[in-house]
């Protein structure tokens, strides 16, 4: 199995950019169906903004009850990416902003702590 992306490249992240940069787009079930997407069909429907990107879509196969999702590639034969945001940096984003909303909240009881005993005003939440 091989390594996600670290990033996704800017043009891989609306259709538009895909269709003019050339990039292959496959959709794959999770049941095992597969097939070319069709960027100027999609750019057609959706836009040039668009973006597939954690995109997920019951397969259109008929009786099939699996989930789609996509897949790009730089041209046709060369090793395809996944079409999806890194949760790990989100992660770690959140985490770090939950951090700093915790360390906030204790510098506010510590103003109010000294506010109340050199009898200045209190910070408001």
């Amino acid at each position: 199995m091989g390594k996600r992306a670290a990033y996704l490249p800017r043009s891989v992240r609306s259709v538009g950019a895909m269709l003019s940069d050339g990039y292959v787009v496959t959709w794959h079930c999770s049941q095992g169906h597969s097939g070319h997407v069709d960027l100027e069909e999609v750019v057609k429907r959706r836009g040039a903004d668009f973006s597939l990107v954690d995109k997920q879509a019951p397969c259109r196969r008929p009786s099939c009850t699996g989930t789609v999702y996509f897949r790009y590639a730089a041209g046709p034969g060369t090793p395809s990416r996944r079409l999806e945001a890194l949760r790990e940096r989100e992660v770690a984003a959140q985490s770090a902003g939950q951090t700093i909303d915790l360390v906030l909240h204790q510098l506010v009881q510590l103003h109010d702590l000294l506010a109340r005993l050199y009898r200045k005003p209190t910070l408001k939440d």
